[in-house]
């Protein structure tokens, strides 16, 4: 690659301290479909955490999480027993 060794940097690794990184651990539930994925923090300073089954908002501050389940498509309601009604309108 032209001009590698310009910007080459002569260690192989950062420390923490260099990067001035933080890890903390935070208490998510059991449940094995709720492994996090990638977090993005929003403009309010919550962390949105993609999860199998479905989304948790993170609040750094207190470590409190908030699950957002999404139905599991496998799993429909038969249409006999679901609550659902649908109304069409003809004309």
């Amino acid at each position: 690659m032209p001009g590698y060794q310009a910007v080459k940097q002569d260690h192989e690794s950062w420390s923490d301290d260099a990067l001035n990184i933080m890890y903390v651990d935070y208490q998510l539930t059991a449940e094995p479909k709720d492994r996090p994925g990638t977090g993005r923090p929003d403009k309010t300073g919550f962390i949105w955490l993609e999860m199998g089954g479905g989304l948790a908002k993170l609040n750094p501050e207190t470590g409190e999480v908030k699950i957002f389940r999404l139905d599991d498509p496998t799993r429909l309601p038969s249409m006999k027993s679901s609550p659902l009604r649908m109304a069409c309108r003809y004309g």
